[in-house]
């Protein structure tokens, strides 16, 4: 703190009373240069929230000093030197590229610096004051031309490596090389050597400067900087981990709850990663593996066992695994939470790379912990114990059957009774958003199971074990059509009272929720039969869907520029517009309205829980294509093209029932780079075996 002081006052030209207003500026001015050649023999003691002071000071110093002179050029180093070691790539642009100080290594550079100070010091003070003197310039210039040698290696009689005239193994024995896995020097010298990690994140241009106590984070998001500042000591045990945690917390976090608040991340999952070796190393891979779906735009989830930030993620995934494993057998209500925490952490980061199957298996094992802990429960305990661990298990557990009813649109088997919400018979208004949400939760479990009777009684042959009848179907129709009414009218009765008081995230969140009301209102009357003219009399519901998830876009770009999209969030847990934009574009008659669907969805890549943009794009894409040749050729066939003027498959506006396809689902190969679309056709029955379009999906023509 005195260095940074000093060097401001100096540089500032002193206060007017003070010792620094007797300097003539030619004093100031070798005071201030002196200042800047210490700085370096400091860094090692100063505390991490100085460095940013420090680097102030030192650009005032190098402001003041003329282009070509030499002080200049040290401070240049200086800056380039502290940038590389400490990531702020903000000062490090302050020095060119070629400079050999930013090539050499910064612990190379910095025990040189070390050295020299200790001799400068040990001179200066052994003399008589009367005979004391300040480095002349030539010295600084040959302190600058050192400062690019020592990243030069050379070797000594004893055949280590050494800098200049010392050599540092001699004086400090042997120096750890670092190398990963297991240090070399090290080993050679019969030393015990843990090593360093394999995978190591690379460098970004807006990193990290991280310490064990202090941490200041620097995440890109064009056009300006975000800047985090934490105070509190961070898990991990090397700056690669701890970047992965701050990542997550600072941005993950922030980003999955983009729809709704919740208590989930910020009081249980990140005080939990304190205290939990387990949960820290699943936080650090979802965060890694975050980190590098957003630097390579969200593309679609693909595994890359070359890319440096999955493989370092992958690590920390196993290392989560394996510290969990010693927690699978233990009833104690406080690991309860853990194990849960820890497999909710596993199904994201799963979800995240795109491996559907492993994702649902973390999934049901979960949700069978769940009811495992319920059986326990039931034994005598302690009633404060009993209550804290209730309250983890209640939130992990609503966190995973939201996705467990999502699962079930991925062929999942969500008919276990044991994992349904008890209905609230209750027709008042809601208090808040999260109990509108909640509510609208539990109407998706019958939607849900409403589906699935349709699918079991339109398939040929009938499942054996399967008695749904019509009638059951059409009972289960008009109950879900009054329960909708009915909280429709709450919600219109919240909104109208509530709407002064609603900010930008809780409008969003209202439009959410109707959007998902519309959807469950549309699936309710057109998901039966499609041999009928149903989708034409719900054009309009078709188009208002695609205008609420537009309008749920958009308000993420609001106070960014219009042509920026870093914004929005890229992983969400929670259902948004995708489910419904995957209906419009699977089921609407309109070609138009289906075009505009996909437009939304490829301007926004992004994951939501299971759902991936890209797939329901392509799904989308393909399935419209198909249809479109489908009624090319049907008008063809019936010669009706010139009465129609339709003379390419782009003059096709309208689907007609006969040319739209059914029993729609799509598979990617292992190494996601091929899409097959299997599908039936209404002519040939679902009874029939699939046809199938495969398609590259690198070389997909969008429409």
């Amino acid at each position: 703190m005195c260095l940074y002081r000093a060097l401001r006052l100096v540089v500032a030209g002193g206060d007017n009373d003070g010792i620094f207003a007797v300097l003539t500026s030619s004093e100031r001015y070798q005071l201030a240069v002196n200042i800047c050649r210490s700085i370096p023999y400091y860094l090692k003691t100063v505390p991490g929230f100085l460095i940013s002071r420090l680097m102030f000071s030192l650009r005032v110093a190098f402001d003041t000093f003329s282009e070509g002179m030499i002080e200049r050029e040290f401070i240049q180093q200086m800056f380039g030197y502290i940038g590389e070691k400490y990531r702020f790539r903000v000062f490090a642009n302050q020095c060119s590229e070629s400079s050999t100080a930013v090539r050499a290594r910064p612990t190379t550079v910095l025990e040189y610096i070390k050295h020299r100070m200790y001799l400068h010091l040990y001179n200066h003070r052994s003399r008589m004051p009367s005979e004391r003197k300040e480095p002349s310039h030539d010295d600084l210039a040959q302190d600058v031309e050192h400062v690019g040698e020592a990243s030069t290696r050379l070797l000594c009689a004893s055949g280590h490596v050494c800098l200049l005239t010392s050599c540092i193994f001699r004086r400090r024995h042997v120096k750890c090389d670092e190398t990963p896995i297991a240090c070399k020097n090290c080993h050679s010298a019969g030393w015990k050597c843990d090593g360093y990690d394999e995978n190591r994140l690379p460098h970004l241009s807006g990193g990290s400067c991280t310490n064990k106590n202090i941490t200041a984070t620097i995440i890109r998001s064009e056009p300006s900087f975000s800047l985090h500042l934490n105070t509190t000591p961070l898990p991990g045990g090397n700056s690669n981990e701890r970047r992965g945690f701050v990542y997550f917390q600072f941005w993950t976090v922030p980003k999955m709850s983009s729809f709704f608040d919740t208590h989930l991340w910020h009081n249980l999952v990140l005080p939990m990663s304190h205290s939990e070796r387990a949960v820290t190393h699943a936080v650090i891979a979802l965060g890694a593996l975050h980190e590098d779906i957003e630097a390579r735009g969200v593309p679609l989830s693909r595994a890359e066992l070359t890319n440096h930030r999955q493989r370092f993620a992958l690590e920390q995934y196993t290392r989560a695994l394996s510290l969990l494993s010693s927690h699978r057998h233990v009833n104690d209500p406080k690991l309860r939470g853990v194990v849960l925490t820890c497999c909710l952490l596993f199904v994201m980061f799963e979800l995240l790379r795109g491996l559907y199957d492993e994702a649902f298996v973390h999934l049901q094992q979960g949700l069978s912990l769940v009811k495992a802990f319920k059986e326990v429960d039931t034994q005598p305990q302690s009633p404060l114990v009993l209550e804290s661990s209730k309250y983890i298990e209640t939130a992990l557990s609503d966190a995973m059957m939201r996705l467990h009813l999502q699962s079930g649109f991925f062929g999942a088997d969500i008919s276990d009774p044991q994992l349904t919400r008890s209905r609230i018979d209750d027709y008042q208004g809601f208090n808040s958003i999260i109990e509108a949400r909640e509510e609208l939760d539990i109407v998706f479990q019958p939607v849900s199971r409403f589906m699935d009777a349709v699918r079991q009684l339109a398939s040929e042959p009938r499942p054996p074990d399967s008695n749904i009848t019509r009638l059951d179907v059409t009972r289960m129709q008009v109950c879900l059509r009054i329960e909708l009414a009915r909280y429709l009218h709450r919600l219109n009765r919240f909104e109208s009272r509530m709407q002064k008081s609603l900010d930008r995230k809780s409008q969003r969140a209202i439009d959410l929720i109707r959007l998902h009301h519309k959807t469950f209102s549309l699936v309710l009357e057109t998901y039966i039969d499609i041999e009928d003219m149903t989708y034409d009399v719900h054009i309009d519901g078709f188009r208002e869907m695609v205008l609420l998830s537009e309008r749920i876009t958009n308000s993420f770009d609001e106070r960014s520029d219009p042509n920026n999209n870093s914004s929005r969030p890229t992983f969400l847990l929670d259902m948004g517009i995708l489910p419904p934009l995957l209906y419009v574009c699977l089921t609407s008659p309109c070609v138009y309205t289906r075009r505009q669907a996909l437009r939304c969805l490829r301007a926004w890549p992004h994951r939501e829980g299971p759902w991936d943009s890209n797939l329901v794009a392509l799904m989308g894409t393909i399935t419209l294509q198909v249809e479109i040749e489908a009624e090319f050729k049907r008008l063809s066939t019936i010669k009706t093209i010139r009465k129609t003027k339709v003379s390419s498959v782009r003059d096709i506006t309208y689907i007609p029932p006969p040319s739209r396809i059914i029993c729609v689902n799509m598979t990617m190969d292992d190494n996601q780079k091929t899409a097959v679309l299997k599908y039936n056709t209404k002519e040939r029955g679902s009874g029939m075996p699939q046809l199938e379009r495969r398609v590259l999906v690198d070389e997909v023509s969008w429409i």
